[in-house]
């Protein structure tokens, strides 16, 4: 139709006041005035103003099934309503044809929202024109996309198709997935995009397909929470998978899990018969992760592990009298580097290294590590104190009973 507008405008002029403030305050806007307030307007009752709505919508059904003009414009609305397919947005609508951006004078409402409201077969929800039955469509499509992609990506390509067969376009389908759940389109992929800090982790994840740091999935996440969160969340949910110090992947990738130096060795020391060379665990170990050989053979000196013979280890049997917790020499009181402070506690002076910053363990005085409830190995330092038991560099994780160690 070259001139809706027109035709429409024809039509109104012949309405009375009543029939045009009903029309554009209740019928044809998206904050319909009250039927009482109207009522009191024109001194009639609530159910009066209820039949001339009526009257003024059957009246424009009439027109556009027994006018010239008024056949024309549903012939108008009907190339409108195969445009927008299944699915529309109102401002799709305005930009289809010059006249839908136009208001109606008599009316003061766009042309457009009113061919929105009109359209056959069409339901008006929120901004979106849905045909049929929009609550079916919604739920029906939902469940396919969460089939779909609710744990991989899903090529756009493929999600257009899927789109198509509900008769939903490519034009409107991101729009409308994030609509209908926690849809995101991104790197040319459609995901869903869950309500939990661990479920969007997870997504970020599959779209990137590669194991990633806590930092990178944060970043990704964009979304203003707490790395804290999102950090005790991915430790807790089973889909993830730590594979190394700070690199994590969905638990369904498989790798090996890293569980932490510690654990670590007491895996490879089974693995190896029962007893291991020191070397060759700490070879094996930073081969795989990122860790130094350093901070593995400083972990191997801590309590869990009894030497067998020089250079050889295996997992101590804390229930054998050989295996027993040693008792240092010299108590914190005797330790090189351990002092008092002002507020009557005991401190261990370390001194920082490049090693420590990336997260290498350290070698305490088993007087210090017997302080803080630690143990040693029972052999001697080249200076003549006792270690071995671990500092992780993390002064919090290492203050128990109210200690701590100075950095």
């Amino acid at each position: 139709m070259a001139e809706p507008l027109a035709a429409f405008t024809r039509l109104v002029d012949g309405w009375d006041e009543r029939a045009l403030v009903i029309a554009g305050q209740r019928m044809f806007t998206d904050e319909p005035v009250k039927l009482q307030d109207l009522g009191e307007r024109f001194s009639v009752s609530r159910e009066r103003v209820r039949q001339l709505e009526r009257a003024v919508a059957d009246s424009l059904m009439q027109w556009m099934v027994a006018d010239e003009d008024g056949r024309a414009f549903a012939g108008h609305l009907a190339a409108v309503a195969e445009q927008l397919g299944t699915v529309g947005q109102v401002a799709e609508v305005h930009a289809l044809h010059p006249d839908h951006a136009r208001p109606v004078e008599a009316l003061g409402v766009p042309l457009g929202d009113i061919v929105a409201r009109l359209l056959p077969g069409g339901t008006l929800v929120g901004t979106w024109i849905v045909q049929g039955d929009a609550a079916a469509l919604r739920a029906v499509m939902q469940e396919d996309l969460l089939a779909a992609c609710g744990d991989t990506p899903l090529a756009w390509d493929d999600a257009v198709a899927l789109g198509l067969r509900y008769g939903v376009r490519s034009e409107v389908l991101a729009d409308w997935a994030a609509e209908i759940g926690r849809f995101q389109v991104r790197d040319g992929r459609l995901l869903y995009w869950g309500r939990s800090l661990n479920d969007r982790a997870a997504a970020v994840l599959s779209l990137r397909g590669t194991p990633m740091s806590m930092e990178d999935i944060h970043e990704q996440l964009a979304d203003g929470s707490a790395i804290n969160s999102m950090r005790n969340q991915i430790w807790t949910d089973a889909r993830f998978i730590r594979l190394d110090r700070n690199l994590y992947g969905l638990r369904a990738w498989g790798g090996e899990e890293y569980l932490g130096i510690r654990e670590m060795i007491a895996r490879e020391i089974p693995n190896a018969g029962g007893e291991a060379e020191v070397n060759a665990i700490a070879e094996a170990i930073s081969a795989r992760f990122d860790v130094s050989e350093a901070s593995v053979r400083t972990n191997l000196g801590g309590p869990g592990f009894a030497r067998t013979r020089r250079g050889w280890v295996r997992v101590a049997d804390q229930t054998s009298e050989q295996d027993a917790p040693y008792v240092p020499r010299n108590d914190v009181a005797g330790t090189r580097r351990c002092f008092v402070g002002a507020d009557g506690r005991w401190w261990y002076r370390v001194e920082v290294t490049v090693d420590h910053l990336r997260g290498s363990g350290s070698p305490v005085p088993a007087g210090w590590a017997a302080h803080i409830g630690g143990a040693s190995d029972g052999e001697d330092s080249p200076e003549g104190d006792e270690t071995g038991a671990v500092l992780d560099g993390k002064a919090g994780q290492a203050d128990r009973q109210g200690k701590k160690a100075q950095a």
